[in-house]
């Protein structure tokens, strides 16, 4: 189970319901398995872009098409970047601060995969997390957060070197 950005959160519930399944995580964050851990998600993350969300009465939380380009394609050519930003929907905020805690699933993470310029998971500060909560250093590529629009090929490359293992 691949799961990018916000998906890092249910790709662990997922992966702990299929009793085979292993998790990646691409630049994302980790659904946390105490109160402790939630803290330091919060920590480790870049508040500029949580600080521009714009949320509505329902809870749901959007960027500014100009900001989003600049957290997560930044280094995407222009016309994918516009069409990328058009895919995106409105993300409950609640999902980020107000999901209790899950069974631990260190045994489950594969792989982690970082990159060198990403914006909102912040290289050093994941790093640390994934080191201390799964024993991984993370495989770091370059560019920014979305590696399957900036870089196909060399994240293709680390998913089969993953796979390979």
């Amino acid at each position: 189970v691949v799961g990018h950005s916000m998906g890092g959160l249910v790709a662990p519930r997922v992966a702990l319901a299929r009793p085979k399944a292993r998790i990646i995580f691409l630049c994302a964050g980790f659904a946390h398995t105490s109160e402790t851990e939630q803290q330091e998600n919060f920590a480790a993350a870049d508040p500029s872009y949580f600080q521009s969300l714009t949320v509505d009465a329902r809870g749901l939380a959007t960027l500014p098409d100009a900001l989003s380009i600049d957290a997560f394609y930044h280094d995407v050519p222009r016309d994918l970047a516009l069409w990328a930003v058009s895919k995106l929907r409105p993300q409950w905020q609640a999902a980020y601060a107000d999901v209790p805690p899950i069974a631990p699933y260190r045994e489950r993470v594969a792989a982690i995969v970082d990159c060198a310029d990403d914006r909102v998971v912040i290289g050093e500060r994941h790093a640390k997390l994934a080191r201390a909560r799964f024993g991984i250093a993370p495989t770091l590529l370059p560019g920014s957060h979305s590696p399957f629009l900036s870089r196909p090929a060399a994240l293709a490359q680390a998913f089969d070197d993953i796979v390979g293992r």
